[in-house]
């Protein structure tokens, strides 16, 4: 059974994920350890842009195995296919998804598979819709055809913090988009508009800004700062930014 001690650690690396991304690959290899597994996967597949790796850990992935993997939008996943049939959250055996007299027939097993080392899976389905999966699948080699249950009870404990873990990826990510758009948006106004910083230090003028600053018409910079052209009002000013 897995200590308290490395489910703490593994859960400190998963938080730490969303901020710092190589921490995916970092947790994925603690997983695969304390699992025996040989390989671990971080995988969102879209029904429009195919198979996305977000992060691998465990064994070295063969440089040609992950170039195919990443081109793999041109295969037909058995795997996905399967729980589009069957949608299905939580811990999932590759057997139960595609029968392993079925997997080894398929293109996924003979490019993907084989020469990774890759014979079983077992998969942690975090999400599923009619467009997209994200899942978390360790492979292990011949001879461990099922997880054994103490891991499977891992992976259950597991799953509620990755859903947060994906949520709050998945807010980052909306707010650098938004973060990313903001100055565009923003120098396509008319109207002057300054973004600050919690120091009221100066992030990014729009060109309208600009201009009312280089012709010191109510106000002009200092120092990273904007500063009323009329001294009486720059402590009312100063109030207003704080």
């Amino acid at each position: 059974m897995i200590s308290t001690q490395a489910f703490s650690e593994l859960l400190a690396t998963l938080y730490a994920a969303p901020l710092d991304e190589p921490q995916w690959q970092i947790f994925l290899t603690q997983l695969c350890d304390i699992t025996g597994s040989r390989i671990g996967f971080f995988l969102r597949n879209d029904s429009s842009l195919g198979n996305r790796t977000l992060a691998s850990g465990g064994a070295p992935v063969p440089p040609q195995v992950e170039q195919t993997f990443k081109a793999a939008r041109s295969y037909s996943d058995p795997f996905r296919q399967a729980l589009l049939r069957n949608p299905r959250i939580g811990v999932v055996e590759g057997e139960d998804m595609v029968p392993h007299a079925e997997f080894v027939n398929t293109d996924l097993y003979r490019d993907l598979a084989v020469p990774g080392g890759m014979e079983y899976t077992t998969c942690l389905v975090l999400s599923i819709s009619a467009r997209t999966l994200e899942i978390i699948s360790l492979w292990r080699g011949p001879g461990r055809a099922l997880l054994e249950e103490e891991h499977r009870e891992l992976l259950t404990l597991l799953l509620p913090h990755l859903k947060n873990c994906l949520r709050i990826r998945h807010a980052l990510g909306l707010a650098e988009n938004r973060a990313r758009h903001a100055e565009p948006m923003l120098n396509a106004s008319a109207t002057a508009s300054v973004l600050l910083d919690a120091d009221s230090r100066i992030v990014h003028m729009n060109e309208a800004a600009q201009q009312i600053a280089i012709a010191n018409d109510g106000f002009g910079v200092r120092v990273d700062r904007i500063v009323p052209t009329d001294p009486v009002r720059r402590a009312e000013f100063t109030a207003l930014v704080q």
